[in-house]
Parts: C-alpha cells; structure tokens; sequence
C-alpha cells in the first residue's frame, strides 16, 4: 500500500494548520516561539520544515509578524498576530456563530 504523501497530509490540512496557528497566536497575543508552536494539539506530529513554510506563508499574506530576539538568543524568534490576522479569526467565529464551518471548532471558547 502506498504512503499517503507528506506528513501534513497524514495529520491534517494545510488549512487546519493555519486555522491552529492563528487560534492560538489570537489567544496569546505576546506571540509563541519555534517550540510552542511545534508543541500545539495536533502540529507536534508534523515536520518543523512544513510548519516553517506556512508560518512563511502566513506572513506574507500579513495575518502574522515575524519579530527578532537575537538579544535573547541568535536567530531566536517569536510569531505574533496582526491585526490583519485578528480580523480573519474574527470573520471565522462569525462564521461559526451562524452554523457555518465545523472545521472553525478550534475557535470555540476563545475571547470575546
């Protein structure tokens, strides 16, 4: 039997990941390093390379910042949520709140 593709395939979608991360970054607003993120339900089965490259993508598209701390410790980093990122969790619960999108359960009982 053939493997079924890359770990992210196996654990969950690329989607899935980013809707983890953005629940998460949007609940801790001080922002989470390489390890916290790397430990989150559900990421901690898949590969730092892939979870890099969507927190990549996720900068790009501004719904997260990417902030150096090579005073803590060199190439250390911490990923924070923009507004832009605040607003896009916001439209999601928004969703959910009107019975669209089981896939938004990760956002049930975050903040008001």
């Amino acid at each position: 039997m053939p493997k079924s593709g890359p770990r992210l395939r196996k654990y969950g979608s690329k989607d899935g990941t980013k809707l983890r991360i953005l629940s998460y970054l949007y609940s801790h607003s001080e922002g989470a390093n390489q390890n916290t993120i790397n430990l989150l339900p559900g990421l901690n089965s898949q590969r730092w390379d892939i979870i890099k490259d969507i927190l990549s993508e996720l900068s790009q598209a501004g719904a997260i910042e990417i902030e150096s701390h090579d005073e803590i410790k060199k190439g250390a980093v911490i990923y924070k949520i923009t507004t832009k990122g605040k607003e896009t969790v916001e439209k999601l619960k928004d969703l959910q709140k009107i019975g669209l999108g089981s896939t938004f359960d990760l956002f049930k009982g975050l903040e008001e």
